[in-house]
């Protein structure tokens, strides 16, 4: 992983209660898939939505690292706000069901959780 601030801040806010309930504490942090779900988050929101063009998805998120480390405590705090608030919404709205696959029907399960870019 890219070492900088934006490390400690993915960690932070995958530890975040709001984070844990909108994925129902269904993420695992083992491999950093929940700090993977964040930078995704942090990712679509930092970049203009000309300058994703399907390219290398991975290099996409190496550069949403950079872009992370270059804000200032000023402007985490402001993501921080959004991720939070971004969450609550999603929570709100979905209930349990938040970040899993959908098939079309209701569930008397929870499917597995679904890693989509996590802008709202």
């Amino acid at each position: 992983m890219i070492p900088g601030p934006a490390r400690n801040f993915l960690a932070d806010l995958a530890e975040d209660p709001a984070f844990g309930d909108a994925t129902d504490w269904s993420v695992s942090n083992e491999r950093m898939a929940d700090r993977e779900m964040v930078l995704r988050f942090l990712a679509f929101r930092l970049t203009p939505p000309t300058e994703y063009g399907g390219r290398d998805f991975d290099q996409f998120l190496a550069d949403a690292m950079h872009r992370v480390n270059r804000l200032s405590d000023e402007q985490r705090g402001w993501e921080a706000r959004q991720f939070r608030e971004a969450m609550k919404c999603s929570r709100a709205l979905f209930g349990a069901q938040a970040f899993r696959k959908w098939h079309g029907r209701r569930q008397p399960y929870k499917s597995h959780i679904n890693k989509p870019p996590l802008v709202l």
